[in-house]
This record gives structure tokens, C-alpha cells and sequence, in this order.
């Protein structure tokens, strides 16, 4: 039986877990390991009828609420929607989150997306995640007791349309139903989705991508990984250890 760990989801937006990694979170979790979920923004930008501070509390209520839903915690780290970049205020924020939650194990977007903030988010993370036991980093919190495994969610594409690389595939098709409750909570976000992204159903839009990373592994319905193998961080793979039946390689090309 591989080890419990603890996993820390870092999205930059309300509802960017629910999107790419909750099927992963909810194996997990059935595997035992206990399960947090952060934000570095409030999701300001997300409405077109509510301000920012009104907005906020909403979509920080949904998060917590779809957290609650994998009997996880949730923290928001302070930064704003539209306004993530790679500065030091931020990154102590990140690292703030980090010392509080204590993860061993981190998960955040991808380092090449279609959002910036979602880029920045992944920045500031990583560098979260290496400065978060350095007792001497200028943030509050007990210090960790080691740079936790970090893995990026598929972002699907790059910037140009092409194919994103994929380490492994994890087969959620036997938690489609608690990924989509999660992301049911971010009910907000249906008529922003539709207004600024031009899709009809955001619930639709997740079934359709997570169906088309499974087509791309021979699932139903899955979600892809990459692990940072970057100096100082863990090289062996927990994640594809403790869901090993469920732990898809991508489909050789033909």
C-alpha cells in the first residue's frame, strides 16, 4: 500500500480545480489522502453584473463549498483576478497558504496556458513550493519540512493550439459524478462562461474535455499530469503510485 500524503490543489481562479484536477483529487481521497484546495485570486473578473468585492464573496463561498464536497479545506491566498504577476507580495501570499496547509504534495496550472494569471499562478507556486521551508524566506507560518512533489494540470493546448505534453493520464471515469458536483457549485460562472468564452454549458464544456483527454488514453473521461522534475524537487511519482490502477499513458501516435 503506497503512503497517505497530503495534496494541495493551487488553481488562480475559482473553479480552475473543479476544471482540470478534482477527478484526481476525489481518487485521492479515496485512497486516504487528506485533500486542500487554494486559489491565489478571488475570480473578481468574474461577472458582468456584480463588482469585484460581491463577486468574490460568491465565488470564494462556491470554492469552499465544492471543497466541502471532498471533505477538504479551502484557502484563498489574496491576490486579484487580472492582476497576477510574478511579485514578491504574491509569492509570500503563495507561501503563507503553503506553510498553513503543510502540503507534501502540490498541484497547480500549467506553466503555459491560455491565461496569463493562469501562467503567474503556476510561477508563483512553484517558487511557493521551493521557498516554503527555507526558514529565512520573509513569510508567516511554520516552515515545511521539505519542497513538496509538484505537478501541473493539462492545460490542453498552448498558446499557439498545440498539444500540451502530457506525463501520464489519471482515468476519472468513476468520479465523473463528484467532479461535476464540484463544479455545479460554481454556479455563478454559467452566464460569464457563456458571455465571455461563448459556451452554452459549463458543466457540458468539462464533460467534453475530460472526454477528450480519455479518448486520448482509451477511457471515458480523464485528466493529464505532468510532474516538475526540476532540481530540488521529489523525482519519484506518489501521484501515479497511489492511483496505479487508474494511471492511463498517453496513446502512441500512428
Amino acid at each position: 500500500m503506497s503512503p497517505v500524503h497530503h495534496v494541495l490543489a493551487f488553481g488562480a481562479h475559482p473553479d480552475d480545480i473543479e476544471f482540470r484536477c478534482a477527478g484526481t483529487l476525489a481518487l485521492l481521497k479515496q485512497a486516504g489522502w487528506q485533500v486542500s484546495l487554494a486559489t491565489v485570486t478571488g475570480g473578481e473578473g468574474g461577472s458582468r453584473q456584480m463588482g469585484p468585492e460581491e463577486i468574490r464573496s460568491v465565488r470564494l463561498g462556491e470554492s469552499a463549498a465544492a471543497a466541502r464536497l471532498l471533505d477538504a479545506d479551502f484557502h484563498y491566498a489574496g491576490g486579484v483576478d487580472m492582476d497576477v504577476d510574478f511579485t514578491h507580495d504574491l509569492r509570500v501570499k503563495v507561501v503563507e497558504v503553503i506553510r498553513a496547509v503543510k502540503p507534501d504534495v502540490v498541484i497547480t496550472l500549467a506553466p503555459f496556458d491560455y491565461h496569463t494569471d493562469h501562467e503567474e499562478a503556476s510561477r508563483l507556486v512553484r517558487a511557493g513550493c521551493f521557498y516554503a521551508p527555507i526558514p529565512n524566506y520573509p513569510a508567516s507560518g511554520e516552515t515545511i519540512d521539505a519542497v513538496p512533489y509538484l505537478y501541473y494540470m493539462d492545460s490542453g493546448t498552448d498558446i499557439f493550439g498545440k498539444p500540451a505534453p502530457v506525463q501520464f493520464y489519471v482515468d476519472i471515469s468513476s468520479v465523473m459524478d463528484i467532479k461535476t458536483e464540484m463544479l455545479i457549485c460554481h454556479a455563478s460562472q454559467r452566464d460569464w462562461i457563456l458571455a465571455h468564452h461563448g459556451h452554452d454549458d459549463y458543466v457540458r464544456r468539462m464533460k467534453e474535455i475530460s472526454a477528450g483527454s480519455g479518448e486520448k488514453c482509451g477511457c471515458d473521461a480523464a485528466e493529464g499530469l505532468h510532474q516538475h522534475l526540476g532540481e530540488g524537487y521529489p523525482h519519484d511519482n506518489v501521484i501515479a503510485e497511489a492511483l496505479d490502477g487508474y494511471v492511463k499513458q498517453p496513446a502512441a501516435k500512428g
